[in-house]
């Protein structure tokens, strides 16, 4: 019998039901943080960018539509995705959870992680990569399922297991208090969170009624 690790647990996804863009695109959670993150390559307008556990390519090839003159740097652990990341100017494979990103520090302008850590088991080994990566004022994007989403403490209420964590890939769950811990220190400001709405019902909701914990943080000399 075949013992399933990380590798080939993600290798399975990408190769047995992730096949294609058409999927992802018809993926309701996937099309929104997708628009989210779009939203923010626009805003920001980084010129150079690595994309944390790129999967199969499709947000590079979105940030490609935005500015095809952008340089797209990325690496996941499945070999099948890496080779379906066609609008890459770099991809390649890479286990975060045993090596170092072989890029020099403080080269680029942007970092996205998007909903990455709770795949991978040394989360902090991961953020400190990140970091180092990225340039003085250069911004990262963290995003990750919010384990206080109200349907999931309902169904925690109930009795239930909710869906966060029966997903098999899923090592760790989050919620923002948790992950903005993780992330913030003297060398990270994170700009953009629910911390940063200045009305409480705003922040409360966004904690609660979001499905997703979003981060934007710039690094700091």
């Amino acid at each position: 019998m075949n013992r399933k690790t990380p590798q080939s647990v993600h290798e399975d996804d990408w190769r047995n039901i992730k096949k294609d863009y058409d999927l992802l695109r018809n993926d309701k959670d996937i099309s929104k943080r997708m628009k989210l993150l779009s939203g923010f390559f626009e805003k920001y307008k980084p010129k150079k960018i690595l994309d944390v556990g790129c999967g199969s390519g499709y947000m590079g090839y979105l940030i490609k539509k935005i500015n095809r003159n952008a340089s797209l740097t990325g690496f996941d652990i499945s070999e099948y995705a890496v080779g379906m990341a066609q609008s890459y100017d770099k991809v390649y494979l890479l286990d975060i959870d045993k090596e170092d990103i072989p890029e020099n520090s403080g080269y680029f302008d942007m970092v996205v992680c998007g909903d990455v850590l709770e795949h991978i088991y040394d989360v902090d080994h991961c953020l400190n990569e990140m970091k180092r990566v990225l340039k003085v004022g250069g911004t990262a994007i963290i995003t990750a399922p919010n384990f206080s989403y109200w349907k999931y403490r309902l169904v925690c209420l109930l009795g239930g297991i909710p869906s966060i964590l029966l997903d098999h890939r899923h090592l760790h769950a989050f919620n923002h208090e948790f992950l903005f811990n993780k992330c913030v220190d003297e060398k990270y400001y994170i700009s953009y969170s629910a911390r940063s709405k200045r009305d409480i019902v705003t922040k409360v909701a966004e904690k609660m009624f979001n499905k997703t914990i979003v981060l934007v943080v710039t690094k700091r000399e």
